[in-house]
């Protein structure tokens, strides 16, 4: 409430900025009664955690990924593109259902663009 960037007096006193029927109906239909929810709510503890990260994000090295490529499939991952369209394809959605790894990523070690990744 003493936050100055705040939005909140907008909600509990007299809206001049902010639109805040839509916000406030849903707490009560009833203004007053949704602006009391809208304040307790606002009061009530919270653990914090819906910003947080649950756990950290595994991510693998270019080098795992090759590693990966070639056990799987017996091919050094910088010569996919000379591959048959096939085998292509189906090295690139083995790509993308591993943990850890980005399109973009994916697009740096293949030479094929995030679209074409994406697309198999």
């Amino acid at each position: 409430a003493s936050y100055e960037w705040s939005s909140y007096q907008e909600y509990t006193t007299k809206s001049n900025m902010v639109t805040v029927d839509f916000a406030l109906k849903m707490f009560d239909k009833e203004r007053d009664k949704a602006i009391e929810k809208f304040k307790r709510f606002n009061d009530e503890p919270n653990d914090g955690q819906c910003l947080d990260l649950a756990e950290k994000r595994e991510t693998l090295s270019d080098k795992k990924i090759r590693q990966l490529v070639l056990n799987q499939y017996n091919i050094d991952l910088s010569t996919l593109y000379n591959e048959i369209s096939k085998t292509q394809t189906e090295v690139l959605k083995f790509l993308k259902k591993l943990n850890g790894c980005s399109l973009r990523q994916l697009s740096r070690l293949t030479g094929f663009s995030v679209n074409h990744i994406f697309k198999a």
